[in-house]
């Protein structure tokens, strides 16, 4: 008997909610091993490549090739769509000052009117103090630094160092080449929002996205994703290639 609409959406959810549950159970016996550094961090990678396969999967089914051609084929445009529209992500619309200097440095637009004004607000935040500092007191809208670009590679550099952008990015090395980027330290894999922390005298802030960032946002995204299908009366199953000879 052919499933209703209704009865598709929820079979289809269903199958995300319970990877969801399954990939939060992954972990490791803490009474087996007398060093566990590197198996945490490994199941901290293992987790968040999973989710984020997963927000890629429900990214493809949201724009599928039928209804969606050019968006279909440009992944970093349909994944940041995506999670813009489904993720209800606080953070993704902050733009990081830390990385928007760097990038302008490397321009030679240092000394440009956004410029000048990222390289002081960087330089604002007290090294000194020590400890770790949530994105959202350092970084700044896109509306707000936008207002100072004078010219579109400013505008181009802004978008690019937005967080969205940055969990493409991200993305790209966990599932390409199967790694966290960088040389950052995970200090509390349950915090909500990403966070810079600081190398005693190094210069630098170094990003952190925490393993409950990609549960929150898989979590939304499946959650915001069923009721859109709801509200379009939507079967996701129409998306999804006939595998049943495998």
């Amino acid at each position: 008997m052919k499933m209703t609409v209704e009865e598709s959406i929820n079979e289809f959810c269903t199958y995300f909610e319970r990877q969801l549950r399954v990939i939060t159970h992954i972990d490791i016996d803490r009474n087996a091993l007398p060093d566990l550094s590197f198996e945490d961090y490994q199941v901290r990678f293992y987790r968040k490549v999973l989710l984020i396969a997963g927000i890629d999967t429900l990214a493809g089914i949201r724009f599928p090739k039928a209804n969606c051609p050019q968006l279909n084929r440009r992944n970093r445009e349909r994944f940041i769509q995506f999670v813009k529209e489904f993720g209800d992500w606080p953070h993704g619309n902050l733009v990081s000052l830390p990385f928007l200097k760097d990038q302008l440095t490397r321009m030679g637009l240092s000394s440009s009117r956004l410029g000048s004004y990222v390289s002081k607000r960087v330089a604002d935040f007290d090294k000194d103090v020590g400890g770790d500092r949530g994105i959202s007191r350092i970084d700044e809208p896109l509306d707000t630094l936008s207002a100072m670009a004078s010219t579109e590679r400013e505008e181009d550099a802004i978008v690019n160092e937005q967080h969205y952008s940055l969990l493409y990015r991200y993305r790209n090395y966990l599932l390409h080449e199967w790694r966290e980027p960088g040389s950052s330290i995970e200090i509390d894999p349950l915090r909500e929002e990403p966070y810079y922390h600081e190398y005693g005298d190094n210069p630098e802030w170094y990003l952190v996205y925490p393993m409950q960032v990609f549960t929150n946002l898989f979590r939304n995204c499946v959650s915001r994703f069923k009721q859109y299908l709801i509200d379009k009366s939507i079967d996701p199953f129409s998306f999804v290639d006939d595998t049943h000879r495998w």
